[in-house]
């Protein structure tokens, strides 16, 4: 496929994914939405929504702050986020600390660490919270149901209250996760060393392919995951769809440990020469830095693009090889 024909096929993708669908996409690493927008997905360090949305927001991130009224649904994920405008429709959250100040038209599903129903929240429906510590002082005109480590809080519930006192997580649950991701990326680096040592030399070869790497990551993510839920609900195309969106989340995952051995080659250097080490340091750098406040998110998200973009040029690469063998043959 030539450089003409693939630029032909996004811009075909692009013109039928927008005007079906009327989604703002927004990225970066500190997005603010000061005007009036339809249906919104953004990712980024941090999103700040300071004027009205005309629709859902379906937003990523590190911190996640919406400050404007929003008609229809909200669909976030964030280290923190915090909602103080009115929702029109449902509320969906999963972050580690979470406020809800506003008022909502529909139900309200949090999963996280710390929630907060703030005291000038009202929401008009009900409320499913699992969480660490969860408080409510706001006004819940359903029920409440919480599952979780403590429940507190002096809020009005027209319904009832159900709360139980669980432990969500077995001990060191996210420390053993971490792990199972690092002894993936031994296993891969063992079996492909060649690709991450090619998406080594693509990084530090020279900024610009970094810059590139970054963008064609961002993009591809963004362009495969609508067209993937495009398909999903097309039901024609629900098979093809559900593979895109699946794809998308292995290469997220890849994407990250190929920077990993990269971090883990410049820290090293020439000192030791051995892949595992690499891997091993580099890791261990990169999921520090995404636990610093605020920074971390930021950090995540420029690993994620970066490493997918270069599984993406590797693989037109390797389809260009691949290409002129066959030419010869």
């Amino acid at each position: 496929m030539t450089v003409k024909k693939m630029i032909f096929m996004i811009l075909i993708l692009s013109a039928l994914v927008q005007p079906c669908l009327a989604i703002n996409l927004i990225s970066g690493g500190n997005v603010i939405i000061s005007h009036e927008k339809g249906d919104l997905i953004a990712s980024g360090g941090r999103i700040t929504i300071l004027a009205p949305i005309d629709g859902d927001i379906i937003a990523a991130g590190g911190e996640i702050n919406i400050n404007a009224p929003v008609s229809g649904d909200v669909i976030v994920s964030g280290g923190r986020v915090e909602i103080s405008s009115r929702v029109g429709g449902k509320v969906l959250v999963a972050g580690g600390d979470v406020r809800v100040g506003g008022e909502v038209g529909k139900f309200v599903l949090i999963a996280g660490g710390d929630v907060r129903i703030e005291k000038n929240a009202k929401i008009h429906n009900d409320v499913f919270v699992a969480g660490g510590r969860i408080t409510n002082d706001g006004f819940v005109e359903g029920n409440l149901t919480a599952i979780g480590g403590d429940y507190a809080g002096s809020g009005e519930i027209v319904g009832n209250l159900y709360f139980r006192k669980a432990n969500l997580f077995p001990p060191h649950f996210f420390d053993i996760i971490t792990a199972g991701f690092l002894l993936l990326g031994l296993l891969l680096v063992s079996l492909f060393p060649e690709m991450f040592q090619m998406g080594h030399k693509k990084i530090v070869k020279d900024y610009r392919h970094a810059i590139v790497s970054f963008f064609v990551g961002g993009a591809g993510i963004i362009v495969f995951l609508i067209a993937g839920l495009i398909l999903i609900f097309s039901l024609i195309g629900t098979a093809i769809g559900i593979f895109l969106v699946l794809s998308i989340a292995l290469l997220v995952t890849i994407s990250n440990l190929i920077v990993s051995y990269s971090i883990g080659k410049i820290i090293i250097q020439r000192r030791v020469e051995n892949r595992y080490v690499s891997m091993t340091v580099g890791f261990l750098i990169l999921y520090m830095l995404t636990k610093i406040p605020y920074v971390g998110g930021v950090v995540l998200l420029v690993s994620t693009f970066i490493g997918t973009g270069i599984l993406f040029l590797l693989a037109w690469d390797q389809a260009r090889k691949f290409k002129q063998a066959a030419s010869h043959i």
